[in-house]
C-alpha cells in the first residue's frame, strides 16, 4: 500500500514538472497565439467570395465561419478592407446536393452534399499572391431532407477548416 502512494505521489510529481517545463517553453493550449501570416502582411480582410451557386446562404455563412475559424486559431487579426495588409479571396468552384446511395427500386437511401472552393491571399498594396490553398473537397452525408441543413453546414464548416489547416501550415 506504501509503495502504491509513493507511485501516485511520483506521477503526479512528473506530470506537474512536465506542465511547468511545457508553460515555460512557450508552449499554450488554446488560441492566444499571434498571427503566423508573414511580417507586413498580418492584417487581414476577406475581399471577395466569388459564390456562382444560387445559394445565397452560402457566402455569408462562409464569411462567417472563415473569420471565427482564423481568429479562433490566432492565424489573422482582421482588419478593415482599406487598412488591411492582405486580402482573402475565396472561389466557391461548386456546390452539389444529391443522391449518393439508391436501392433496386431507385430510391435513396443516402444523400450527399459537396463542396468544392478554393482560397487566395493576396498582398493589399499590388494584389501579388503571397499563398493558395489549392482545390478543397468536402462531402458530407444525410439520410433525410430534414437532416440537409445540418449536413450543409458541416460541409461548409469543415472546409473553412481545411483552408485553415492549409494557411497554418504555409506559414
Amino acid at each position: 500500500m506504501l509503495w502504491q502512494r509513493k507511485f501516485i505521489v511520483l506521477a503526479l510529481a512528473v506530470c506537474c514538472g512536465l506542465a511547468a517545463l511545457a508553460a515555460g517553453c512557450g508552449y499554450s493550449i488554446g488560441t492566444s497565439a499571434p498571427a503566423v501570416l508573414p511580417k507586413g502582411h498580418r492584417s487581414l480582410a476577406i475581399n471577395k467570395v466569388d459564390n456562382p451557386t444560387t445559394e445565397v446562404w452560402l457566402e455569408p455563412r462562409l464569411r462567417s465561419k472563415l473569420r471565427d475559424e482564423l481568429a479562433g486559431r490566432g492565424l489573422a487579426v482582421w482588419s478593415d478592407p482599406s487598412k488591411a495588409e492582405s486580402l482573402l479571396n475565396v472561389r466557391i468552384i461548386r456546390l452539389t446536393k444529391g443522391a449518393a446511395v439508391k436501392d433496386k427500386r431507385d430510391k435513396t437511401l443516402k444523400y450527399e452534399v459537396e463542396i468544392r472552393l478554393e482560397g487566395k491571399l493576396v498582398n493589399a498594396k499590388d494584389r501579388t499572391p503571397l499563398w493558395e490553398s489549392g482545390a478543397i473537397m468536402i462531402s458530407e452525408f444525410y439520410y433525410s431532407d430534414s437532416d440537409r441543413g445540418t449536413a450543409e453546414d458541416m460541409a461548409v464548416t469543415m472546409a473553412v477548416r481545411e483552408l485553415a489547416d492549409r494557411m497554418g501550415q504555409a506559414f
